[in-house]
Formats: C-alpha cells, sequence, structure tokens
C-alpha cells in the first residue's frame, strides 16, 4: 500500500491466476455500505469498528484481520 506508480517499458506475456480471492472487493464494499450481510458478522463488525476513520493505517489494520481471519489466525492483529 505504498500507492508508488509501475510503468512497465513493454507489456507481459503471461497471466497468473491466484488464490486471492478472500479479499476481492471486500474492503470496498464492506467501507461503501455495500455488503450488508458481511457489516452484521463479528469481523465485519470488528473491521468497521479498526477502520472507521478510515485512515490508511486503519485501513491496513481492518485488512489484516480480514486476511488473517480468511487465513484461519485465531487473532490477526495481536
Amino acid at each position: 500500500m505504498t500507492q508508488t506508480r509501475w510503468q512497465l517499458s513493454r507489456p507481459l506475456d503471461f497471466l497468473v491466476v491466484a488464490d486471492h480471492a478472500e479479499a476481492l472487493g471486500s474492503m470496498m464494499k464492506l467501507y461503501s455500505g455495500g455488503d450488508p450481510a458481511f457489516a452484521r458478522t463479528r469481523t465485519g463488525q470488528a473491521m468497521l469498528e479498526v477502520g472507521a476513520s478510515r485512515k490508511p493505517e486503519d485501513l491496513t489494520r481492518a485488512y489484516s484481520m480480514l486476511a488473517g481471519t480468511a487465513s484461519g489466525l485465531a487473532n490477526p492483529t495481536a
């Protein structure tokens, strides 16, 4: 989350399919109010509480919670 813009001198000639779907759009849906079912879960409520300020550092903590929960960690922010 460095917000550094990168530009390749030429396009890549391959495609990678990776298993990172646990966070695909989750943060944006949660904080835009677009996923009330997730917002009612314990994880969703905790993420909304941690990232309520929407400051980058708080959103990073909320994302870490989501990634840790998806990975099966008991307390991802500890």
